[in-house]
């Protein structure tokens, strides 16, 4: 919540209940001491709620100094995960035992879900439909810490595995269904609690209005031991804390009546149960996950290495394991190992594929149990690559804009550079008559760069000149339309367009935006509902991040900008990005929009054709004319117009047809055919121009559109 700028009071009115501070024993009927080489594997399901709603209301807008207008917020996040954790008794001195903790974390998924509001005269409206998302993440990791500390209560507990049960307090005792290796059976146990609550008020300022926000929080620990053995069958943690502010009053700093609610809600939950054990109950099971120690996390390859080893111990109670190999997510290879010691796995460089110097590639071992292979850990390192002359190709790969329509004042353009070697870029703008010099840079492997200009109302034209110092070089020319501000209704949101595209995890991904608007107000940049920026903004604010620094893991992010102006528009933005780690491509051919039937003309009429070209990956395209090339380029952006001008064809039947291609080897085709005819001549005698039905609708319906572009420029996916 925002506090005010004038004071923040703080006073806390505490109101504590609690529950445990020590261990009242209850003595087991047969306790089970653990003895070296015992193993307990426990599964654990985690989940934490966050929820936060925000409301401000003002009877009249503040002063447009204060940056303040009238919103109401909703966001809620949730996380769910499944972990297992085993442990293999080590030494057992009575009190306290040494173990190997193996655990295993799967995150499952990410639930996200927004709604927002603005005040509009007499009633709330929203600012487009609610959003959610709900990823799939399927994230896996594992990790060993070889001699843990547990401690041991002889006669109560066997193995402490959350180091809490000290602060418990014995309960009561009853019968309860519990599933071990495998055999559901009721069993007879001890049930130890402990609870923690925390009420209080804080007292807080906001500008020259006071209020309270409540503060509800607390925890709540259960044990259920078992009577006859002493072992821990579940473990129930819970966490919480809930805050809640609700205030009005008249503000004379605001010059204004308000009405605030603020809300928050954290609830964590964790079950721990044991699953398998290979002692105390029957069947006995292997209850142990295998791990796989890697040595070296420094693997680097140049032009020079022809082969790897990475160094592993394997830690497994029995003695083989089998282990499945995968490079940049990709199938490798399997092999088999036991306990021996320190031993290499070799792996040819030439295995690792060559996306680009300087990038790293992950190496993944799924390590299953021979005896059990629904034990299995999954264990990674990463390479680095160094390679920089396979191929040399300079600055290669380039992304930006080739097209932009901007308002007038400070406008940034922005391009990432895919190169093996440095580059310099040099910038020409056209004045008229010809490209003068306006600006350069010097830029590294894999880099970004930014230029800006001030520009009225108007066309302009860029060229920009990539090369390095071997001769390599690309070329972009950049269009740039920039428009009347007094057309500036809504808050513009500019820079990387939005929809969806694909991202490598691991690549330097640059993206920019620029904010404009003549009464700009507040602004919120969020990544998965998460604010990485917000506050007040002014006209052409930029701001931007690199992907590789914000996304580590595959699965479906979303860039959200939301932006307002102090007449109370609201502006938004959102880009989604399919993150993957190398197991998944694109193999979605390039789309082509454009015309379907034959188009009838006369010889001399302005006419064309008009391709909308799309593809997350592309590459270049080519046109035909009866079968003969009559244009081809290269394709930069995912977006881009073909257009075919048809006023210079003579008479007769002609067939145009345009091939895209993507990077992967994808593409596309489309034909059109143009029927051109004599001209029937002008009628008219340059008194009346007649317009049927048809005609009118159309130039209404462009009237509409034209207008509606003017009146509300909203970019969305």
């Amino acid at each position: 919540m925002k506090r005010g700028l004038s004071y923040i009071i703080c006073a806390n009115i505490v109101i504590v209940i609690f529950v445990g501070g020590f261990v009242n024993l209850n003595t087991v009927v047969a306790y089970t001491d653990l003895n070296v080489g015992d193993q307990l594997l426990y599964t654990v399901d985690v989940y934490d709620q966050h929820k936060t709603e925000h409301k401000k209301w003002f009877e009249f807008n503040p002063p447009p100094e204060y940056y303040e207008n009238s919103y109401w917020y909703i966001h809620n996040w949730d996380f769910y995960a499944q972990d297992v954790h085993s442990y293999v008794i080590n030494q057992d001195f009575g009190s306290f035992a040494y173990v190997n903790h193996t655990y295993t974390l799967y995150d499952l998924m990410d639930y996200y879900y927004d709604e927002s509001y603005y005040w509009d005269i007499s009633s709330w409206i929203p600012n487009g439909p609610p959003t959610s998302q709900n990823i799939t993440l399927d994230y896996k990791y594992s990790n060993l810490n070889p001699d843990e500390y547990f401690d041991i209560y002889s006669g109560v507990v066997n193995l402490d595995i959350t180091d809490n049960f000290g602060s418990t307090w014995y309960n009561t005792s009853t019968t309860l269904p519990f599933t071990i290796n495998g055999i559901t059976q009721p069993i007879f146990v001890d049930i130890y609690s402990y609870e923690y609550t925390d009420s209080y008020m804080n007292f807080y300022g906001y500008y020259d209005v006071t209020y309270w926000e409540t503060v509800n929080w607390g925890q709540l620990l259960t044990y259920y031991v078992d009577n006859a053995t002493g072992y821990i069958l579940q473990y129930d943690y819970t966490y919480y804390d809930y805050r809640d502010a609700d205030y009005s009053n008249t503000s004379v700093e605001l010059g204004t009546y308000l009405e605030v609610e603020y809300h928050y809600k954290d609830l964590y939950t964790s079950v721990w149960k044991l699953e398998e054990t290979s002692v105390g109950y029957t069947p006995v099971l292997d209850a142990d996950l295998p791990s796989m120690v890697i040595k070296s996390y420094d693997n680097t390859v140049d032009n020079t290495t022809s082969m790897i080893s990475i160094p592993f111990y394997i830690n497994n109670v029995y003695s083989t394991v089998t282990i499945d190999v995968y490079i940049a997510g990709a199938y490798f290879d399997t092999f088999a190992s036991n306990n021996a010691g320190l031993k290499f796995y070799d792996i040819p460089v030439s295995a690792i594929p060559f996306d680009g110097p300087y990038w790293s590639y992950q190496l993944r071992f799924d390590v299953f149990d021979d005896y059990n292979p629904n034990h299995n850990t999954t264990w990674t390192t990463w390479v680095d690559d160094y390679r920089t002359t396979i191929p040399s190709w300079g600055p290669s790969w380039i992304e930006g804009p080739i097209d932009a329509t901007v308002y007038e004042g400070d406008s940034w353009f922005y391009y990432n550079v895919y190169s093996d070697t440095n580059w310099t870029v040099a910038i020409y703008k056209h004045d008229g008559f010809g490209y003068i010099f306006y600006d350069w840079w010097v830029g590294f492997q894999n880099d970004s760069i930014g230029f800006w200009d001030f520009l009225s109302m108007g066309t302009y034209d860029y060229w920009i000149h990539f090369y390095d110092n071997v001769g390599v070089f690309q070329d972009i020319y950049l269009t740039v339309e920039v428009l009347d501000d007094i057309l500036l209704e809504y808050p513009q949101i500019n820079g990387h367009a939005p929809g969806e595209i694909d991202y490598h995890i691991g690549d330097s991904k640059t993206m920019f935006w620029t904010l404009n608007d003549d009464n700009p107000n507040y602004f919120e940049f969020l990544l998965d509902g998460a604010i990485l920026d917000s506050g007040s903004w002014t006209d052409g604010k930029t701001f931007g991040l690199n992907l590789k620094d914000w996304i580590f893991t595959p699965g479906d992010y979303n860039i959200t900008i939301i932006a307002s102006d102090m007449t109370g528009y609201v502006s938004f933005y959102e880009l989604i990005i399919h993150a993957t780690d190398g197991t998944s491509v694109d193999t979605v051919p390039p789309s082509i929009n454009g015309p379907t039937s034959t188009i009838y003309m006369e010889v001399g009429e302005d006419k064309e054709i008009k391709w909308v070209l799309f593809d997350d990956n592309p590459f270049e395209y080519e046109v035909f004319k009866n079968g003969a090339l009559y244009d081809n380029d290269t394709w930069i952006t995912p977006n881009i117009d073909v257009i075919v001008d048809l006023d210079t064809l003579g008479l007769g039947t002609w067939t145009f047809e345009i091939k895209a291609y993507d990077t992967l080897g994808y593409n596309n085709t489309a034909t059109v055919t143009v029927v051109v005819e004599e001209a029937s001549g002008n009628n008219n005698d340059g008194q009346t121009i007649q317009l049927d039905a048809p005609n009118i609708l159309y130039v209404a319906l462009g009237f509409l559109s034209v207008t509606a572009l003017i009146a509300v420029y909203r970019k969305k996916k």
